[in-house]
């Protein structure tokens, strides 16, 4: 049996974003296209928005990317010994806020 594979985060992530705004793409396009008299602002308004819709997706996996990334840093830096890095605290309330708070935390306790 093989198996299971590992799930890629920052590319789901990207991909739901993307799925979640096509039908808001498709519609908006579409309505530009009906009640929009001119060729050119069709055209213009179309590319404004699938490029807002895919820059956003876009962003949105970066961002994912860049607080695992840091993580990923932080735990390496105590692995190694060096006990005085700290993360900035995130906004209460928040995930990643829980996660900088036992990473500290360790931090402290080793």
């Amino acid at each position: 049996m093989a198996p299971p594979r590992a799930r890629n985060l920052e590319l789901t992530l990207t991909w739901l974003v993307i799925i979640g705004g096509l039908p808001g793409v498709v519609v908006s396009v579409w309505l530009a296209w009906l009640y929009v008299p001119a060729v050119e602002l069709k055209w213009t308004l179309a590319v404004l928005v699938v490029l807002t819709w895919v820059i956003c997706a876009s962003v949105a996996g970066q961002i994912v990317t860049r607080s695992l990334q840091l993580v990923t840093n932080l735990l390496g830096a105590l692995r190694e010994g060096d006990y005085s890095i700290r993360g900035l605290i995130a906004p209460p309330g928040t995930s990643m806020h829980g996660v900088m708070r036992e990473v500290n935390d360790l931090g402290t306790t080793l």
